[in-house]
């Protein structure tokens, strides 16, 4: 084989590389431009429907904070301070049933210390007692005068795990028709 017909070869090669690479692309460009076309024929219609309810159960946590330097006084503390907290939330109409008593959080503060800065205590508990009702106005009334705890002696803590919450159970019993006005909606 010459050079020359060499070089014909590599170009005729070459050519019908670049037709197929063409072509390629036009059938690409074809498919992309019907696709987009089509686009416009596409129509997505969503519905929205909202109603505002009546919460029916409140959850009301008591936050407190208990230290001492033994379990045993920790623990008489605790059992203290939730006695206050039940005598308060029962002097505020809410019933014994209404009342949940956590198992308390308990740190001993002088495992992970570095340094020489102790805490003048080892213990400290967290505990929260939960009023759980369906009485919802009195919950909120609860929740303005939960002051008065302090001054009996209960230290309260905020805690951002355990707010107080309002919370609609029944809507299994509105969905059917929420479903039904957003469907109207959407048409």
């Amino acid at each position: 084989m010459s050079d020359s017909s060499r070089i014909s070869f590599f170009a005729v090669v070459a050519a019908a590389l670049l037709a197929l690479a063409l072509a390629f692309m036009a059938v690409s460009i074809k498919t992309g431009l019907l696709q987009f076309r089509d686009a416009d024929r596409v129509v997505s219609v969503k519905g929205l429907a909202e109603r505002t309810v009546e919460a029916d159960l409140a959850l009301g946590p008591i936050n407190f904070t208990v230290m001492g330097d033994s379990l045993d006084v920790l623990q008489g503390d605790i059992e203290t301070q939730q006695d206050l907290i039940r005598s308060f939330l029962l002097l505020k109409g809410f019933a014994e049933g209404d009342l949940q008593l956590s198992m308390p959080k308990i740190t001993d503060q002088h495992t992970n210390l570095y340094g020489s800065n102790m805490p003048p205590q080892r213990y400290r508990a967290e505990v929260t007692v939960l009023v759980r009702t369906g009485d919802i106005d009195r919950v909120k009334s609860g929740m303005q005068s939960v002051g008065d705890l302090v001054k009996s002696g209960v230290a309260l803590t905020q805690s951002y795990e355990h707010q107080p919450q309002f919370i609609f159970t029944q809507l299994n019993s509105i969905k059917p028709e929420m479903i039904a006005l957003a469907t109207q909606e959407a048409r």
